[in-house]
């Protein structure tokens, strides 16, 4: 029972915690000029040298070539061919000259080499008989060079004719590649500069159109405004839209489910020990009172935030169980009409002290379930136990001023007998609009009160201001591809976003999306556990599974009332 009491609690905690969220402005991100600029640099640079069209990295521009390097570079050719210059007859003969020595010259080197290569002895006595020696042969030395020194010039000169010829013709080819090079740099530059303002042209009138789109939204475009407030809902529990705009003033139906679907059927008992009662009828009632002023009120507060030029927001709220019913005949549970003053007293924040230590004991409570944690639990109950359960007095603290303000705005129709009860038409037609009141849209059905495809993590995106926009302008044909507008959308804004040309594109269209549960699904609630679930039935709003959880036994759960989450799946499934 303890345990029974703290789930109970937390169940009319989850229910209070609708009031505090965190509620932004939609608007578009845009990259700055800089940062738009560099992109579009490199995106273009990077496609023209895909093509071929364009070298990067850059080539370097040769340097002209001095006339040492000229001539290092004709030797190398020629050495290449095999042709060299020929050796001096006096290298050829071992001596170490590139010209004609003398015989004094020569005798030195031959003594020399002699002495280094000669014993002690040899060297002490037989000195003079080295220095005939020497002179001896440095005359045959002499006579062999001068006669193959004639040749040697010859042959020299011809080489010098190759070598002035090679210095020359790499000397033009150099010249040729400089001016080549400085030209396809040339040609390059101004070829990248007019794709770069060619695209930018493009990005001027991308980014005008979304800051175009942002300025009607702004003042008050009913269209716009009723696509941005879809989006804005799409991630809530229950489906709200707009149907109908009268100047600053707003109409949005809500449809909920029954009071037995999400009415939790015990209430906590704060004394020690804490401890669970069942629910009579008429708390069963207020409970479900207290639900559908939470809903109502956090669905008026987002419309009010994400709709800077309304004034006044009237919200009527619909069952669901009676959907198959012709849509002005649905039952109305509540009706609310509150101004954007009363609207300004529910925090635009899911972060105020006491919804932050709420959600805390709900996330640790969660997580000792969840790891079947016994003296976790325990820990936590005796904490309540002793302390009176703070984070759930905080919560109410910070509740009781919101309820005060906004209660007077509300009126609820849940409970009243059958012949009383009122029905749609009852609060849109007839002299609704004499007050004030602004009417129902005349071409509203049922499907409009659906749960639309739009995405809230969508909603600050360029590319789906522009989709939005796309899409005003077709909202009232027939038959609207909304497929083929996302595409285009992301096609243009990926101009702005080069770097995402093909990554945006393909990924945003190519993922698949569902919010779905199969049998199998591993999932978590916050008060019942982890759980899978053995049976799916139904579809979006209206889907339903039958979970086994690990510490809770088996639920039937109406999924999107009961905050249960997807921890895993087979994909193979």
């Amino acid at each position: 029972m303890r345990i029974a009491g703290i789930n109970a609690g937390i169940s009319q905690m989850l229910v209070l915690l609708t009031f505090f969220q965190d509620y932004f402005h939609p608007k578009p991100n845009l990259p700055d000029n800089e940062q738009v600029r560099r992109q579009t640099l490199e995106f273009v640079r990077n496609d023209l040298a895909r093509q071929g069209r364009y070298s990067w990295p850059l080539p370097t521009i040769p340097k002209k070539l001095s006339a040492e390097e000229l001539r290092t570079t004709a030797l190398s050719l020629l050495a290449d061919e095999g042709i060299e210059p020929p050796i001096h007859p006096s290298q050829v003969v071992g001596l170490p000259f590139d010209y004609l020595p003398s015989s004094k010259e020569v005798e030195d080197v031959l003594i020399a080499r002699a002495r280094a290569s000669a014993s002690p002895f040899r060297k002490f006595f037989k000195g003079k008989q080295i220095e005939v020696s020497a002179k001896s042969e440095a005359a045959l030395l002499l006579t062999s060079i001068q006669e193959n020194l004639a040749n040697w010039e010859r042959e020299s000169r011809e080489i010098e004719l190759l070598v002035a010829k090679r210095m020359a013709d790499v000397e033009i080819e150099n010249n040729h590649r400089i001016e080549q090079v400085t030209k396809q740099l040339s040609d390059e530059a101004e070829l990248l500069s007019t794709e770069v303002s060619g695209l930018e042209s493009k990005q001027k009138i991308v980014l005008e159109t979304i800051q175009q789109i942002h300025r009607r939204f702004l003042e008050g475009d009913t269209t716009l405004s009723t696509i941005i407030l879809q989006a804005a809902y799409s991630d809530n529990q229950g489906t709200a839209a707009p149907v109908g705009f009268d100047g600053e003033d707003i109409l949005i139906v809500m449809c909920v489910p029954a009071a037995d679907d999400v009415i939790w059927p015990e209430s906590m008992v704060i004394k020690y020990p804490i401890s669970a009662k069942k629910k009579t009828k008429a708390e069963m009632a207020d409970d479900y009172r207290e639900f559908l002023l939470c809903h109502t009120v956090a669905t008026a507060k987002e419309a009010a935030v994400v709709l800077p030029h309304v004034r006044r927001v009237r919200v009527v709220v619909l069952g669901e169980n009676d959907a198959s019913t012709e849509l002005l005949d649905r039952r109305v549970l509540a009706t609310m009409t509150a101004t954007r003053e009363q609207l300004d007293l529910v925090p635009s924040t899911s972060s105020t002290p006491g919804s932050h230590q709420a959600r805390q004991f709900v996330g640790r409570w969660t997580n000792a379930l969840q790891q079947q944690n016994l003296g976790s639990l325990y820990n936590l109950i005796d904490e309540v136990e002793g302390s009176g359960f703070p984070a759930f007095r905080q919560l109410i603290n910070e509740v009781m001023p919101i309820v005060r303000a906004l209660d007077p705005t509300f009126n609820a129709f849940h409970d009243v007998p059958k012949k009383s009860q009122l029905r749609l038409r009852d609060v849109v037609e007839g002299d609704s609009s004499s007050d004030g009141e602004v009417e129902i849209s005349e071409n509203i059905d049922a499907e409009d009160l659906e749960r639309s495809d739009f995405d809230i993590a969508d909603i600050n995106e360029a590319w789906f201001w522009l989709f939005a926009g796309l899409l005003a302008d077709v909202w009232d044909e027939d038959e609207v591809d909304t497929d083929s507008l996302e595409k285009q959308a992301l096609d243009a804004v990926s101009l702005v976003f080069p770097e995402s040309l093909h990554r945006g594109v393909l990924n945003k269209l190519g993922e698949v999306i569902t919010s779905h549960f199969r049998v199998g699904d591993t999932v978590e609630h916050p008060t019942f556990g982890r759980g899978l679930v053995i049976e799916a039935i139904g579809e979006a709003d209206k889907e339903e599974a039958l979970v086994d959880f690990v510490n809770s036994g088996r639920k039937r759960l109406l999924i999107a009332w009961s905050n249960i989450k997807l921890v895993s799946r087979e994909e193979s499934r």
